[in-house]
């Protein structure tokens, strides 16, 4: 069974509710924000892995990408290239991937004494129309040297906009993005992305709930930052 809370605190804990009446086995869970229904899930017995960075209770087991490296790599790289006024699009400000994202984009800039723009950081909706909205938003005040979309649906709002301003990537504006997908190489250019092991969470948390043994851990799964067209690797 699978639930989807749609970024909503209420629809997550009914999801929960519904689950957990229906007496299932193990739950894989990723939460809104930083205040997950453990006490909720724990109390009922149920065993559950955790698919976030919160601190593992006793019997809960937590699996995750260290998202604010990941966000500091993939602005580092754009660094690399040259760039200095680098802009991020984020998500909403109560995730806890939104607020681990921005902490890795501000370190990679203050760790190359770059300056973040707060006319360059726009939160919103990880949806394609917000991606869309935020380059026109950006575009009124004069866009930066390079975009960070915090998600891959983001960045192909920003493609979208970026082709309506007459804007070429990356020859005017490089973009990167969070979570790409295979379709992160279909799009022109194809986008440089941070690839999340997806198969191996999954792999991970299976096997932990099949031998399950009511002692906390926490697993750690490598990212891959994907190079493609969109950062000028391959351009320049």
């Amino acid at each position: 069974m699978l639930g989807d809370a749609g970024d909503s605190r209420l629809r997550e804990k009914e999801l929960i509710n519904n689950l957990l009446l229906r007496q299932v086995e193990g739950l894989i869970y990723t939460s809104v924000d930083r205040h997950p229904y453990i006490d909720l899930i724990q109390s009922s017995g149920t065993p559950c892995v955790m698919l976030d960075r919160v601190e593992s209770g006793e019997g809960l087991s937590t699996i995750q990408v260290n998202e604010k490296l990941a966000a500091y790599k993939i602005t580092h790289h754009l660094i690399q290239h040259g760039y200095k006024n680098i802009g991020i699009i984020c998500g909403p400000k109560e995730m806890l991937n939104t607020q681990d994202r921005l902490a890795g984009w501000l370190n990679a800039l203050e760790g190359s004494s770059l300056i973040a723009n707060p006319k360059w950081i726009l939160n919103g909706e990880y949806t394609r129309d917000w991606g869309y909205q935020a380059i026109h938003k950006m575009s009124k005040d004069g866009l930066p040297d390079a975009i960070f979309a915090t998600n891959e649906l983001q960045a192909f709002g920003c493609l979208k906009a970026l082709a309506e301003l007459n804007l070429r990537v990356p020859e005017d504006i490089a973009l990167v993005c969070f979570n790409g997908t295979i379709q992160s190489e279909y799009t022109v250019p194809s986008l440089t992305t941070v690839r999340q092991p997806v198969d191996k969470i999954a792999e991970k948390a299976i096997q932990i709930l099949q031998n399950w043994s009511q002692k906390k851990a926490l697993y750690e799964v490598e990212f891959e930052l994907q190079i493609g067209h969109s950062c000028g690797c391959k351009t320049r």
